[in-house]
């Protein structure tokens, strides 16, 4: 067998029915984005939104559009969704996080647990098993790992991998191999902290390019793994809570006043720093930390 895995969630689900069926396969989280992936076309039928108005907000990551409460509406509707990367369990346990439009193919039934990245990045946090050597082939590299966390990308030039956890080995199989040795070239050892690029417009494979990488270079490079917020006309006592899921500190709102402030747009879930700013900005409200705790309060 030779399954596939793309980016993209299974149809058909919703309901009772892709709650009992996501329960059973352990696959609950898939079934949930496929349900705020319908939601928000069903949304955004319903309210006629512009698609030159979505584009907008996803400038830069944030662009908001705001709008006083109206305390004559009669009811708000909670129009948010979290967006997060597809994710898959191989059958070993190992998880992987596949990047919009990114496809794998997997073989276990050989002494090697195999995945080949077909297009795209992958996320990969392999479970351990010294027995079997888990490998990742990306158009012809291949990164071999027993137990660790790491990041494959490539496209028509270059294969980058970006480890995370533990050690890898990254070899790339001649393109014109010499008659006394048809093997592949010595790998290379890249250990968490390190990324490695192979270039593949080489004729003959080289020494791959080492490098290690900043905090910030990581976070920038895998920020497609951190989940997305997407508010619709939400109010600011609705919206908090899912920012406090992925905050290390939790946002309190102190002003009863403040509560139905309406937030629309898209923003990472872990960006915290930037949702305060902007209150600051737009509507002068302090945020003041207090031990774990930030408190949202009208400012002078």
């Amino acid at each position: 067998m030779n399954p596939e895995f793309e980016s993209t969630a299974p149809e058909g689900t919703s309901g009772k029915s892709a709650l009992t069926w996501a329960l059973a396969n352990g696959v609950a989280e898939d079934v949930m984005i496929e349900v705020g992936r319908r939601l928000r076309r069903r949304r955004q039928r319903r309210m006629a939104l512009a698609a030159g108005t979505l584009a907008a907000l996803l400038v830069a990551g944030i662009l908001w559009q705001t709008r006083p409460f109206q305390p004559s509406t009669v009811a708000h509707s909670v129009n948010a969704v979290v967006s997060m990367p597809a994710k898959r369990v191989l059958p070993d346990g190992s998880i992987v996080e596949l990047k919009d439009g990114a496809q794998i193919t997997f073989d276990y039934s050989g002494l090697l647990r195999r995945v080949t990245l077909q297009k795209g990045e992958a996320h990969f946090a392999v479970a351990k098993n010294r027995e079997r050597p888990f490998v990742v082939d990306a158009s012809g590299v291949e990164v071999r790992a027993v137990g660790t966390a790491f990041s494959v990308q490539f496209d028509r030039k270059s294969v980058e991998v970006l480890v995370t956890e533990g050690r890898v080995a990254v070899t790339r199989a001649r393109a014109q191999p010499a008659v006394d040795d048809p093997q592949t070239v010595a790998p290379t050892f890249v250990d968490a902290g390190y990324r490695c690029v192979v270039a593949l417009e080489q004729e003959v494979a080289g020494v791959p390019e080492v490098a290690g990488y900043t905090q910030a270079e990581k976070n920038e490079r895998l920020s497609w793994r951190v989940p997305r917020l997407e508010f619709s006309a939400t109010p600011l006592v609705q919206a908090l809570p899912m920012f406090n899921d992925y905050a290390p500190v939790k946002l309190v709102i102190a002003d009863p006043s403040l509560e139905g402030l309406e937030l629309s747009g898209v923003l990472r879930a872990d960006n915290t720093d930037s949702l305060l700013r902007l209150l600051e900005r737009e509507f002068a409200i302090k945020a003041e930390p207090r031990g774990d705790e930030i408190v949202l309060s009208k400012g002078p």
